[in-house]
């Protein structure tokens, strides 16, 4: 009796292997560098352990010819390295995130050992990718991708052929939304150094055109238009941000041009 039933648990237990192992190898938390293969692997063996009980029902049986072992365990490798790489992919949005932010903020030289990645990255990618790790085991997320691994079995059976092109076609779609996560999230720090790197232009922009003035007709004039700045400043505001136009603004106006006129009036240049 032992001798029939110790195969069958052998064959189904490393068969769960093929996949959890997969999966474990990649999965964020579990595959990165810094973490011994030795201790995923055991990991991987532990739960295909628990999950034999549980999944052997849904396990094809023993194939006669040892040949056919090769695509069962090449198709359930593949199918586990497609899921752990589509949590991996959502993680990589905080790495692309910390990037674009180093140099909009101008840090993207301050390069720092990133353990997530097994390289150089931007210092700011690499505490985004750590603060994304430590996240998922404090919300308990790393429970939902255990959940995800007995689950497969329900989306992607045992034994049947991986979906290639579904799953390239899946691939792609979280690349490009990988990419377009990780753009949202440094969505204000773009907005902000746009901003800024258009006043900067406008201010360069605004001295050069000051001196070239103060080159060509002399300090007087253009320092009479200096003084004309609130206006504009307020005349701008009405027209773009909708600012109401108040006695105060009236009297300022009245104010600046009283003494423009004052100045330049020759009774008073004598």
């Amino acid at each position: 009796m032992l001798a029939e039933v110790l195969p069958v648990t052998i064959f189904s237990t490393m068969l769960i292997f093929a996949r959890v192992g997969a999966m474990i190898m990649v999965l964020p938390g579990f595959g990165e560098p810094y973490v011994s293969p030795r201790v995923r692997l055991g990991i991987a063996l532990a739960l295909s352990i628990v999950l034999q009980p549980v999944l052997v029902a849904t396990l094809p049986p023993i194939p006669e010819q040892p040949v056919s072992l090769l695509p069962l365990v090449a198709g359930e490798a593949l199918i586990g390295i497609f899921i752990g790489g589509a949590a991996r992919l959502l993680v990589t949005a905080l790495h692309v995130a910390g990037i674009v932010i180093s140099f909009q903020a101008s840090l993207g030289f301050a390069q720092f050992f990133d353990p997530a990645q097994g390289a150089q990255g931007a210092l700011l990618g690499s505490f985004l990718s750590i603060m994304g790790l430590v996240m998922i085991f404090m919300a308990d997320l790393h429970h939902m991708m255990m959940y995800a691994i007995s689950d497969s079995y329900v989306l992607f059976p045992a034994a049947t052929v991986p979906p290639m092109e579904d799953f390239a076609k899946t691939a792609a779609g979280w690349v490009a939304n990988s990419f377009l996560i990780g753009v949202q999230i440094s969505a204000p720090f773009i907005a902000y150094a746009l901003v800024l790197y258009i006043g900067m232009g406008a201010s360069i922009a605004s001295y050069i055109l000051w001196t070239r003035a103060v080159i060509t007709v002399g300090p007087v004039i253009p320092s009479f238009i200096y003084y004309t700045l609130p206006v504009f400043c307020a005349v701008e505001a009405y027209l773009f941000l909708n600012e109401p136009v108040t006695m105060i603004h009236a009297a300022a106006f009245l104010l600046i041009v009283g003494g423009i006129v004052l100045a330049t009036h020759p009774k008073f240049n004598k």
